[in-house]
């Protein structure tokens, strides 16, 4: 998430202050930021899930519009077309024919940020879309050793305020050669959901923590689920 620096001289007092007095302070995570986007991501899944059903299938071009209409997203055919093209393009496909849950996730983002500054023309958004798809391209072959390959770890459960991974999980892993997936991530965005699912689905051990600082109601669940499938999991729980 983005973060912001928080001065802590009082609303009616000076506005100067020393460099040093404010560069000392401590960083804080915008947490009105973080709930947004977080709510938007489950908005997404919600809607995918009930219209298309799992992630790793495809939404037809015919139905994209109609999608991100009941996301409160009203793209002109025009701009559906330009998404379509781009995910074309960047995934080096033959045809324009569907989006994945990945491509749905950035086009749905990117335009949620224009509604929110303001629709711009259909050609600034065709560049905006056409610039992060080119940037998505480069991540998914960066990705192609790493997160679409097969981990053997999936390291699931609490997240931040947690260390329990950088902490223990992950030295451990790295010292016996074991490979693993970590979805706790500081630049988190909403395209990270299609990579945490594969990787969910392809690793061959699924630890989860459940630790005592979170609630942390999706982990229980889907160590649950999970327990239920009989995969192969490992579950840590900390006395609350």
């Amino acid at each position: 998430p983005r973060l912001r620096l928080r001065p802590s001289c009082s609303p009616t007092g000076p506005a100067r202050r020393a460099v040093s007095a404010v560069t000392s302070l401590p960083w804080q995570p915008d947490h009105t930021l973080t709930r947004r986007t977080a709510h938007f991501a489950r908005e997404i899944y919600s809607v995918w899930c009930a219209r298309v059903g799992s992630v790793s299938r495809h939404l037809p071009a015919d139905q994209v519009q109609n999608l991100l209409n009941e996301m409160q997203l009203y793209p002109t055919q025009a701009q559906v077309c330009e998404m379509l093209q781009c995910a074309q393009d960047c995934a080096d496909r033959s045809s324009p024919a569907h989006l994945t849950f990945g491509e749905f996730c950035l086009f749905a983002t990117e335009l949620k940020r224009c509604y929110h500054r303001g629709v711009p023309r259909s050609s600034h958004l065709a560049r905006k879309l056409e610039r992060d798809g080119k940037e998505k391209k480069k991540r998914s072959r960066k990705m192609s050793k790493s997160v679409l390959a097969k981990h053997e770890v999936f390291l699931g459960g609490s997240c931040n305020p947690t260390t329990w991974r950088h902490d223990i999980a992950i030295p451990l892993l790295k010292g016996l050669g074991i490979t693993y997936y970590n979805p706790q991530v500081e630049d988190w965005s909403v395209e990270l959901v299609e990579q945490e699912h594969e990787a969910k689905q392809t690793a061959n051990v699924l630890f989860y923590v459940i630790d005592s600082q979170t609630r942390n109601v999706v982990g229980m669940i889907e160590a649950a689920a999970f327990a239920g499938a009989r995969r192969r999991l490992v579950l840590v729980i900390k006395p609350y």
